[in-house]
């Protein structure tokens, strides 16, 4: 049982690669939230953009990482569905709409005027911590066959298949995936999976493009080695991709 009224461990960012692991207060969940024991967190891309390239420090540390998923260490008042232990994945806390806007009801979540925040103060999660503050309805529970690892890049793999929802493929489609990061990679994957006829990745290094060959992709570009419009066409007879 996870004792609230003692400190966690996080990582706390302070600008660049001044990451330093300190121990801060352990949340308290509130009228619809669950505190989240992390168990596996990704890295984001946005995550080392502070990183590598070092913002103007304010002074003031944060809390970081937005791909995770872990067990339900406590829960809140009016939360239901849910139980204490049990294995979940999360929708990221900068995600969380307010469900009442025009926009929310007709299901424009990402829209949401209040986009990431809770009672007029911006929430985020924190992956990069023993613990994160969730919204229970942003708690998804997980199937047994599904391990936390492959879980905490859930986000990544929802941005994919939104993609396909947006741009639906068929068997006598080619796709054409530019980019080899988690997100293309995920795209290009759940395109296969989804039917369509011929997957093409465009990429500048080696080891995704390897990559994407080994989860399916029929043909890879190295764009740092060709026009990757030219080599697209010449792959699909001069017509280009879908």
């Amino acid at each position: 049982m996870l004792n609230l009224e003692a400190e966690m461990k996080a990582a706390l960012f302070y600008g660049g690669p001044d990451i330093r692991v300190q121990e801060v207060s352990t949340p308290v969940p509130g009228p619809g939230q669950v505190l989240v024991r992390v168990e596996a967190a990704g890295v984001c891309g946005s995550d080392l953009h502070g990183y590598r390239y070092r913002a103007p420090s304010s002074g003031r540390p944060f809390m970081n990482g937005h791909e995770l998923a872990g067990r339900i260490a406590a829960l809140g008042p009016e939360v239901e569905g849910l139980v204490v232990d049990q294995r979940v994945g999360v929708e990221p806390g900068h995600l969380v709409s307010c469900g009442r806007c025009r926009w929310c009801r007709r299901g424009d979540t990402q829209l949401c005027p209040n986009l990431g925040q809770m009672g007029g103060s911006r929430i985020h999660s924190t992956g990069f911590a023993e613990c994160s503050l969730e919204s229970a309805a942003n708690c998804y529970p997980l199937p047994d066959d599904l391990s936390i690892e492959q879980a905490a890049i859930l986000d990544v793999y929802a941005v994919a298949v939104h993609a396909v929802h947006r741009v639906p493929v068929s068997p006598v489609d080619t796709v054409a995936v530019l980019g080899t990061g988690a997100i293309g990679l995920a795209t290009a994957q759940v395109a296969k999976a989804a039917g369509a006829g011929r997957v093409i990745v465009v990429g500048r290094r080696a080891a995704p493009l390897a990559l994407a060959r080994q989860i399916g992709c029929d043909e890879t570009v190295d764009a740092s080695q060709v026009d990757a419009g030219e080599a697209v066409h010449a792959l699909v007879g001069g017509r280009g991709a879908d």
